[in-house]
Protein backbone atom coordinates (compact mmCIF):
# COMPACT_ATOMS: atom_id res chain seq x y z
CA UNK A 1 0.00 0.00 0.00
CA UNK A 2 2.90 2.47 0.84
CA UNK A 3 4.75 1.77 -2.26
CA UNK A 4 1.60 2.37 -4.19
CA UNK A 5 1.60 6.14 -3.61
CA UNK A 6 5.43 6.55 -4.46
CA UNK A 7 6.66 8.48 -6.99
CA UNK A 8 9.81 6.24 -8.03
CA UNK A 9 12.58 7.57 -10.01
CA UNK A 10 15.77 6.41 -11.71
CA UNK A 11 17.56 6.70 -8.25
CA UNK A 12 15.40 4.60 -6.77
CA UNK A 13 15.51 1.27 -8.81
CA UNK A 14 18.40 -0.59 -8.65
CA UNK A 15 17.10 -3.30 -10.66
CA UNK A 16 14.49 -4.37 -12.89
CA UNK A 17 13.29 -6.41 -15.68
CA UNK A 18 10.67 -7.07 -18.13
CA UNK A 19 8.43 -9.58 -19.01
CA UNK A 20 7.44 -10.41 -22.74
CA UNK A 21 4.89 -7.69 -22.92
CA UNK A 22 7.53 -5.01 -22.07
CA UNK A 23 5.74 -4.47 -17.91
CA UNK A 24 8.04 -4.72 -15.06
CA UNK A 25 8.14 -8.09 -13.66
CA UNK A 26 10.39 -7.87 -11.10
CA UNK A 27 12.18 -4.94 -9.23
CA UNK A 28 14.67 -4.00 -6.36
CA UNK A 29 14.57 -0.89 -5.29
CA UNK A 30 16.82 0.80 -3.88
CA UNK A 31 15.70 2.61 -0.34
CA UNK A 32 12.83 4.34 -2.13
CA UNK A 33 11.03 4.49 1.09
CA UNK A 34 14.03 5.92 3.69
CA UNK A 35 13.52 3.18 6.02
CA UNK A 36 16.35 1.40 5.50
CA UNK A 37 18.54 4.87 6.26
CA UNK A 38 19.98 5.86 10.51
CA UNK A 39 17.59 8.64 11.99
CA UNK A 40 19.18 10.92 15.32
CA UNK A 41 19.41 14.39 16.74
CA UNK A 42 21.98 16.38 16.00
CA UNK A 43 23.04 18.03 19.46
CA UNK A 44 26.10 20.33 18.35
CA UNK A 45 26.97 21.94 14.85
CA UNK A 46 29.80 23.87 14.63
CA UNK A 47 31.31 24.39 10.80
CA UNK A 48 34.04 26.66 10.31
CA UNK A 49 34.20 28.13 6.81
CA UNK A 50 36.70 30.87 6.73
CA UNK A 51 40.19 31.79 5.18
CA UNK A 52 39.90 28.63 3.01
CA UNK A 53 39.68 26.21 5.96
CA UNK A 54 36.21 24.11 5.59
CA UNK A 55 36.08 21.41 8.54
CA UNK A 56 32.83 20.59 10.58
CA UNK A 57 32.41 18.85 13.94
CA UNK A 58 29.08 17.36 14.60
CA UNK A 59 27.53 15.69 17.84
CA UNK A 60 24.68 13.37 17.56
CA UNK A 61 22.15 11.25 19.65
CA UNK A 62 21.05 7.71 17.96
CA UNK A 63 18.72 5.62 19.99
CA UNK A 64 19.99 7.34 22.60
CA UNK A 65 23.49 6.59 21.75
CA UNK A 66 25.99 10.13 21.89
CA UNK A 67 28.78 10.01 19.30
CA UNK A 68 30.41 12.44 16.80
CA UNK A 69 31.74 12.82 13.44
CA UNK A 70 34.08 15.26 11.94
CA UNK A 71 34.73 16.47 8.05
CA UNK A 72 37.83 17.85 6.90
CA UNK A 73 37.78 20.26 3.46
CA UNK A 74 33.78 20.68 3.50
CA UNK A 75 30.91 21.48 5.74
CA UNK A 76 27.65 19.77 5.39
CA UNK A 77 25.81 22.92 6.25
CA UNK A 78 23.78 21.74 8.88
CA UNK A 79 21.61 22.64 11.39
CA UNK A 80 21.29 21.52 15.71
CA UNK A 81 17.98 18.78 15.66
CA UNK A 82 17.14 15.58 14.07
CA UNK A 83 18.46 14.33 10.96
CA UNK A 84 18.82 11.14 8.69
CA UNK A 85 22.60 9.76 7.99
CA UNK A 86 23.81 8.43 5.54
CA UNK A 87 26.05 5.38 6.64
CA UNK A 88 29.27 3.66 5.48
CA UNK A 89 31.50 0.94 6.51
CA UNK A 90 33.55 3.55 8.25
CA UNK A 91 31.12 5.73 9.91
CA UNK A 92 28.35 9.09 8.94
CA UNK A 93 29.09 10.04 5.36
CA UNK A 94 26.45 12.69 5.11
CA UNK A 95 23.86 14.19 7.15
CA UNK A 96 20.62 15.93 6.20
CA UNK A 97 18.23 17.84 8.48
CA UNK A 98 14.68 16.67 8.87
CA UNK A 99 11.38 18.67 7.99
CA UNK A 100 9.66 19.84 11.47
CA UNK A 101 5.68 19.81 12.06
CA UNK A 102 3.75 20.47 15.42
CA UNK A 103 1.66 17.42 16.20
CA UNK A 104 -1.71 17.59 17.90
CA UNK A 105 -2.22 13.91 18.63
CA UNK A 106 0.06 10.60 18.35
CA UNK A 107 -0.76 6.82 18.23
CA UNK A 108 1.23 3.87 17.53
CA UNK A 109 0.87 3.77 14.06
CA UNK A 110 0.06 7.72 12.79
CA UNK A 111 0.43 11.43 13.85
CA UNK A 112 -1.84 14.11 13.48
CA UNK A 113 -1.16 18.14 13.22
CA UNK A 114 -4.02 20.29 12.49
CA UNK A 115 -4.35 19.71 8.55
CA UNK A 116 -2.52 16.74 7.74
CA UNK A 117 -1.84 12.93 8.99
CA UNK A 118 1.33 11.01 8.86
CA UNK A 119 2.89 7.77 8.92
CA UNK A 120 5.05 7.13 12.29
CA UNK A 121 8.00 5.05 11.44
CA UNK A 122 7.92 1.08 13.03
CA UNK A 123 11.02 2.41 14.31
CA UNK A 124 10.41 6.33 15.42
CA UNK A 125 12.94 7.34 18.16
CA UNK A 126 11.07 9.04 20.57
CA UNK A 127 12.81 11.88 23.21
CA UNK A 128 11.84 14.13 25.68
CA UNK A 129 13.85 17.55 25.80
CA UNK A 130 15.22 19.18 28.37
CA UNK A 131 16.59 22.72 28.05
CA UNK A 132 18.07 23.34 24.33
CA UNK A 133 19.92 20.27 23.70
CA UNK A 134 19.43 18.04 26.87
CA UNK A 135 17.20 15.07 25.05
CA UNK A 136 16.28 12.12 27.44
CA UNK A 137 14.97 8.73 25.09
CA UNK A 138 11.31 7.66 26.18
CA UNK A 139 8.72 6.17 24.72
CA UNK A 140 5.66 6.68 22.34
CA UNK A 141 2.76 5.89 25.27
CA UNK A 142 4.84 8.31 27.34
CA UNK A 143 4.28 11.08 25.68
CA UNK A 144 1.47 10.53 23.84
CA UNK A 145 -0.74 12.95 26.71
CA UNK A 146 -0.81 16.16 24.77
CA UNK A 147 -2.11 17.97 27.78
CA UNK A 148 1.33 17.10 29.27
CA UNK A 149 3.51 17.42 25.98
CA UNK A 150 3.58 19.76 23.18
CA UNK A 151 4.66 17.36 20.45
CA UNK A 152 6.74 17.69 17.23
CA UNK A 153 7.14 15.18 14.50
CA UNK A 154 10.28 15.21 12.04
CA UNK A 155 9.92 13.57 8.95
CA UNK A 156 12.17 12.36 5.94
CA UNK A 157 10.23 13.34 2.71
CA UNK A 158 6.02 13.42 2.38
CA UNK A 159 4.08 11.38 3.26
CA UNK A 160 2.44 10.45 -0.19
CA UNK A 161 6.26 9.95 -1.20
CA UNK A 162 6.63 7.30 1.36
CA UNK A 163 7.49 9.55 4.16
CA UNK A 164 7.35 8.54 8.21
CA UNK A 165 7.58 10.23 11.42
CA UNK A 166 11.50 9.44 12.13
CA UNK A 167 12.00 11.36 14.97
CA UNK A 168 9.64 12.63 18.14
CA UNK A 169 10.48 15.40 20.32
CA UNK A 170 7.69 16.04 23.39
CA UNK A 171 8.53 19.21 25.90
CA UNK A 172 6.60 19.44 28.92
CA UNK A 173 4.18 22.66 29.11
Amino acid sequence: DRLSRIKLSDENVRYYTLDETGRINRIILDDATGDMDTYGILTSVVEINANMTLMGQYEYLINGQKGSFSTQNRILNLQSGPARFEMSETGIERAYNLEETPLTSVTATSARNQNEEFGMSDAVQVYIRRGTSSYISSTLSAVSDTSRYSLRGYYDKDYEDGGRIRILIATER
